[in-house]
């Protein structure tokens, strides 16, 4: 009995939190698609629609997911951890999360362009794209799906970092940004061609040709582990501090 007993999960799947903010998300989610499509008819009053909108709007749908998942670390973690949880169940129960609500952000995405070419045929403006991703077509879901995947996969995991660093080091935990941006960048880099400082040094020293799947898959899971592996660095030891 000890010894099953000993063996037993303890961690659990963290539902509750995956409810709110999916529900919460995806309320976010239908009112950028609303805004998107009314951004289209106004272009389309005064002139004529050029390409995609959801292809430049969901472009904060990676920001929302860093956002959500640094309020996971700062805020939700530390209350979990007070009310008695392992620091071990809990890194387990946020990598889930973590995973998980990038998952559910890359199919609202994914919807997302399904919605838009709908639309788009009824309304008979052009369905193009700008190519500079990983898809070029807005049928093609499972390319579609993995990018946006990837890239709010690393936003996930580079957000619990920089939440539980602002927590354990109020005054220093700002710094974690840079590092953040770095991998950040570098998933960007390899799937929409995200030309920052990051993505600067990657042609100028390695001449990759982007967006790269190649290149995207294996970058995006070793910046994910390593923002992973960076978080547990601190979430080991963190204090409860009483606000």
């Amino acid at each position: 009995m000890t010894i099953a007993g000993a063996r037993q999960r303890t961690w659990r799947f963290p539902r509750l939190w995956l409810r709110g903010h999916i529900l919460f998300g995806s309320l976010m989610w239908a009112g950028l698609m609303v805004l998107t499509l009314v951004i289209a008819l106004a272009i389309d009053r005064f002139g004529s629609v050029p390409d995609s909108i959801w292809e430049q709007s969901s472009q904060v749908v990676p920001w929302y997911v860093g956002g959500v998942c640094w309020y996971i670390a700062y805020q939700t973690v530390p209350t979990t951890l007070a009310h008695g949880r392992t620091r071990r169940d809990t890194a387990i129960e946020v990598t889930i999360f973590l995973v998980t609500f990038a998952g559910v952000a890359a199919v609202l995405v994914a919807a997302g362009y399904l919605i838009e070419y709908a639309v788009y045929g009824l309304a008979g403006w052009p369905r193009a794209l700008s190519g500079n991703q990983l898809f070029d077509s807005y049928l093609d879901i499972p390319l579609i799906l993995l990018q946006s995947w990837l890239v709010a996969v690393v936003w996930a995991g580079a957000g619990a970092f920089v939440g539980t660093a602002t927590y354990r080091y109020p005054d220093v935990g700002w710094l974690s940004l840079f590092p953040a941006s770095v991998l950040i960048g570098l998933v960007g880099t390899f799937t929409n061609g995200f030309w920052g400082p990051v993505g600067y040094l990657i042609d100028r020293f390695l001449s990759v040709e982007t967006p790269s799947l190649v290149f995207a898959i294996p970058t995006a899971i070793a910046c994910f582990l390593i923002s992973l592996a960076a978080t547990w660095r601190i979430l080991r030891d963190l204090p409860i501090r009483t606000r």
